[in-house]
């Protein structure tokens, strides 16, 4: 049996930890803002995030993964969109699956 995608999360499971990806351009913002986001495909798997969750940052540019960190929040959709925001589309953020986290 295959896994689902990472987007769609199975029916009734629970998360155990999520990993949030970044690169060099975007790692400090995360830090900064005490906020991971991810493109809006992953809104329904970050809305399974719940306070507390254990937290990952992967930096693709590194190729180095930074943790643990602990979700302050539920996960939603622009919970900041100023966050990331699109040049394209102000006031947007480009990452809107996100969650608060204590680092």
């Amino acid at each position: 049996k295959t896994l689902p995608p990472s987007e769609s999360l199975p029916r009734n499971e629970t998360v155990g930890g999520y990993i949030f990806v970044c690169n060099n351009d975007t790692m400090e913002e995360n830090l900064e803002r005490h906020l991971f986001g991810l493109p809006p495909r992953y809104r329904d798997s970050v809305r399974q995030i719940t306070p507390g969750l254990p937290l990952f940052l992967y930096n693709y540019s590194t190729h180095q993964l930074h943790g643990i960190y602990e979700a302050a929040s539920f996960g939603g959709s622009n919970i900041d969109p100023t966050a990331w925001e699109d040049k394209k589309n102000p006031g947007e953020s480009r990452f809107p699956a996100q969650v608060r986290v204590q680092t």
